[in-house]
């Protein structure tokens, strides 16, 4: 039988589920429990959960563009980054403006951050990609300099730290994604936190008048569950990679997305999954640590580093090729494999159709970010990655070009 490994993904067993039912049918508010287990992981002051990632910053940027002057219609972004950024600063009526990246860590270039024109953008929004922590600390200097908030987008680093901090609590306000891949998933949905009473109190007005997910959507979110937990295995991924409308793995620019509550049985699904959440980290990042020693004399394959004091989480193991060639000619070799490995997302935000209308500038000039899309190539570091898994693509890293 074929294997195929996930390019990214959390199991969850089905005696998690059968917990998740307890929770559900049990007399405490799985929302409200779950929402706890997240205020007691992070240490933040307020966690409201929302339909998804995007949902979430959507609901983020009306809220700070209450909080601002009329003028600041902008919300800076990395020029590298997933869709669903740009998705909801259009979504919530904003500009974007780009910065580019520096190649060695993935965060922003500096340089070309400092020297950006703030007099109308609204938010500073580091990325944090692929559970590399962005320069927060730095940020937040910058931000503070030129009177901005920063949104601090965790979406793919939940439990990721910086100085023992967590990722999604450093800035004024931040949120996760907790899609497919994440490092905790319910299936779709998302977290805001903050610890400002005035960002809370509009968050909280937002949610109110969102609609409330009935007992259709839990049934429809077991049985996702349920489908979850027997195709994410290597076994049986190989079904669901090749049903093409899934679309497992496309990258879409999309801002007419549904912002609504998650269901209460996503909030039972989530409540078990922060309790084994830094295990799972843990043995991500002991396998982008092995990657990293194996690979160390191939120069025809970089990757990024870790920030100072940065504690990341290795949602994927991001490879940068020499070359596009390169790149192709492995990822062809590494999927024909069945090794998981992925091109992410296929162009940097100022080459999506349709997204020029909505760049603040007229010159977008980001020549690393797009560097980086004709080059990047992620590696799996779930726990279906086995030992044998890992020589398998070391065999191809090592002497690869």
């Amino acid at each position: 039988m074929f294997k195929s490994l996930p390019p990214a993904g959390t199991p969850i067993a089905i005696k998690e589920i059968l917990e998740s039912l307890k929770f559900y049918f049990s007399k405490e508010s799985c929302r409200e429990r779950f929402k706890k287990e997240i205020r007691d992981y992070l240490q933040v002051k307020y966690v409201f959960l929302v339909s998804s990632g995007r949902a979430g910053f959507t609901l983020i940027l009306k809220a700070l563009s209450q909080l601002a002057d009329k003028n600041r219609n902008i919300a800076l972004i990395p020029a590298y980054t997933c869709f669903s950024v740009p998705s909801a600063i259009v979504r919530a009526g904003l500009k974007i403006k780009l910065c580019d990246i520096d190649l060695k860590t993935l965060d922003f270039d500096y340089e070309k951050l400092k020297g950006t024109d703030y007099s109308d953008v609204l938010c500073i929004v580091p990325s944090s990609l692929f559970g590399l922590p962005s320069d927060l600390k730095r940020i937040c200097e910058i931000a503070q300099h030129n009177n901005v908030f920063v949104v601090d987008d965790a979406a793919q680093a939940f439990g990721a730290k910086i100085e023992e901090k967590c990722c999604g609590t450093l800035g004024d306000v931040g949120f996760f994604s907790l899609g497919r891949g994440k490092n905790v998933t319910t299936l779709g949905g998302g977290v805001i936190v903050t610890n400002s009473d005035r960002i809370a109190s509009l968050i909280e007005k937002y949610l109110l008048e969102l609609p409330e997910a009935g007992l259709l959507k839990d049934v429809e979110f077991l049985i996702k569950a349920l489908l979850y937990s027997a195709f994410l295995r290597p076994r049986l991924y190989w079904f669901p990679e090749k049903l093409p409308f899934l679309q497992l793995g496309v990258s879409k620019f999309d801002p007419n997305f549904k912002i609504q509550k998650p269901s209460r049985f996503q909030s039972a699904l989530g409540i078990s999954q922060i309790e084994r959440l830094d295990g799972l980290n843990q043995q991500r990042k002991r396998i982008a640590d092995l990657i990293m020693r194996r690979i160390k004399q191939n120069k025809n394959i970089s990757y990024p580093l870790p920030i100072e004091n940065g504690d990341p989480v290795y949602l994927r193991f991001p490879l940068i090729l020499k070359n596009e060639s390169l790149r192709s000619k492995l990822y062809k070799t590494l999927s024909s494999s069945g090794l998981g490995a992925s091109t992410m997302y296929p162009k940097s935000i100022a080459e999506i159709p349709r997204i020029g209308k909505y760049l603040a500038g007229n010159a977008v000039n980001c020549p690393q970010a797009k560097f980086l899309a004709e080059r990047i190539l992620t590696l799996p570091t779930h726990k279906y990655v086995t030992s044998t898994d890992i020589e398998s693509i070391f065999k191809f890293l090592i002497d690869f070009g």
